[in-house]
């Protein structure tokens, strides 16, 4: 019965939050039909034909294989290299303070202003891509892992070095779990910023990926599969949230289970 009653209550909340989209997509739909302004903006059952057709043929796939490629080997390799730099200035307050500025100044330049660089450097391949994904998700990365280990409770850092801990220990059992919270904190932001900068590459210069389906179609007037291509990048995008947010739960539960140990044996 308390099944039955979870399972009401979650599929009533799916709909309601469904409903929304559906409404839209009618009236989509009921315009593009009666206003004959389809060739702008298509229509749903247009734009649903298109992503058969594409799926079919193969290429939708192919595109988002490259873009997912793209996305995700910028922001692993943006977030090892930021969070091991972030968390290594912890080591030296000097080098923190001189890095602080230009931390600050690269990080308010937009990704997509160095994309006519990075394409100058390795071509329009695949490289260019990951690497202006590297550039969306370091600097945040590194950020936040720095404020992570600055973040740690002082009260314990005391108590570590009362006790006699050596540095390497403090840094291992407390500074390192800190930023740790931090900088899976941050995926969020970091798997957006990784996924822009990849369609960003693609969009200026490319031939595959995601960008480069929605710029050939726009080049042709084909607003269904621009629309398509826009979708397929939606869901992608909801697809690694909610993998995000999956590590995150279980970050948060891992935590909170090893404080409840750590006070039990206390």
């Amino acid at each position: 019965m308390v099944d039955s009653k979870r399972f009401l209550r979650i599929t009533s909340r799916r709909a309601l939050q469904l409903l929304p989209g559906l409404a839209f997509l009618a009236i989509w739909q009921v315009l593009g039909m009666r206003l004959s302004v389809g060739f702008f903006f298509s229509t749903p059952l247009d734009v649903a034909r298109t992503i058969g057709s594409l799926i079919v043929s193969g290429e939708l796939q192919r595109n988002l294989c490259v873009t997912a490629a793209e996305t995700l080997g910028g922001f692993v390799l943006g977030n090892l290299v930021g969070s091991a730099f972030g968390i290594g200035l912890w080591y030296s307050e000097t080098s923190a303070w001189i890095a602080k500025p230009y931390l600050t100044i690269l990080g308010s330049v937009p990704v997509f202003a160095l994309a006519p660089m990075t394409i100058l450097w390795f071509g329009i391949g695949v490289g260019a891509k990951v690497a202006l994904a590297f550039l969306g998700t370091v600097l945040v990365a590194a950020a936040q892992a720095h404020r992570g280990v600055r973040l740690a409770d002082p009260l314990l850092v005391r108590r570590f070095r009362v006790f006699g801990a050596s540095r390497a220990a403090i840094f291992r059992h407390l500074l390192l779990p800190s930023a740790a919270l931090w900088i899976i904190g941050s995926l969020r932001l970091t798997i957006g910023s990784a996924l822009l900068g990849a369609f960003v590459g693609e969009f200026i210069a490319s031939d595959r990926g995601l960008g480069h389906l929605i710029v050939r179609a726009s080049g042709l007037y084909d607003a269904a599969t621009v629309i398509a291509g826009v979708i397929t990048l939606g869901l992608m995008a909801l697809t690694l949230d909610a993998v995000i947010d999956m590590i995150e739960t279980r970050t948060h539960a891992r935590n909170g289970a090893g404080s409840r140990d750590s006070s039990g044996g206390r």
